[in-house]
């Protein structure tokens, strides 16, 4: 579902900007590590670790900064536009915009790319946050079922001794007893 909507997402991204190629790299900014989420255009011929030390410069940069850019990059699309995905705090990723042009990144497509980069973050907490209200409710559920087997087995067997006390197998009862033993048996 998140991969989904992080394609989706970085379509609509190439298509407002318009950028050549991009990808999509969520973080883990405990362990350090990345992981390819989304990749178009030549972008996903790229591997699963950034290619080179300066993309992971920029990379890393993006994190810390909000946004790093580099236009003299080898290949067809020199020019790279790289911005954090999610909050300075907390990032979650960076969105990876790949340019033919070094003069394609005007101050205004900067403006709005950054711009769409904040939604961009916005949208994957929110997936995040669903993901995990999901766990949380399916890890209620499990404990709800897990509860209720093992509560039947103790009360299974409380039902079945005082069927039996009523039916007089453990000797003779008195019928105040019987009353108090009957409002057992139906509660």
């Amino acid at each position: 579902m998140i991969r989904d909507a992080l394609e989706a997402f970085l379509a609509t991204a190439r298509t407002v900007i318009p950028a050549e190629g991009g990808a999509i790299w969520l973080c883990d900014v405990a362990t350090g590590q990345r992981t390819l989420a989304a990749a178009q255009g030549p972008a996903a011929d790229e591997p699963t670790q950034l290619a080179s030390l300066t993309e992971r410069t920029d990379d890393q940069r993006a994190l810390a900064e909000g946004i790093a850019q580099t236009t003299d990059l080898p290949g067809p699309l020199p020019a790279r536009l790289y911005l954090r995905l999610g909050p300075s705090h907390r990032p979650l990723g960076t969105l990876h915009l790949h340019f033919s042009a070094p003069d394609a990144l005007t101050p205004d497509l900067i403006c709005r790319a950054t711009a769409l980069a904040n939604l961009g973050g916005m949208l994957l907490e929110a997936m995040q946050r669903a993901a995990e209200a999901e766990r949380m409710e399916a890890g209620q559920a499990e404990f709800i079922h897990v509860a209720t087997h093992e509560l039947r087995s103790p009360v299974a067997v409380s039902q079945s001794l005082v069927r039996n006390v009523l039916k007089g197998y453990a000797g003779a009862i008195t019928d105040k007893q019987r009353h108090v033993f009957s409002r057992i048996s139906a509660q």
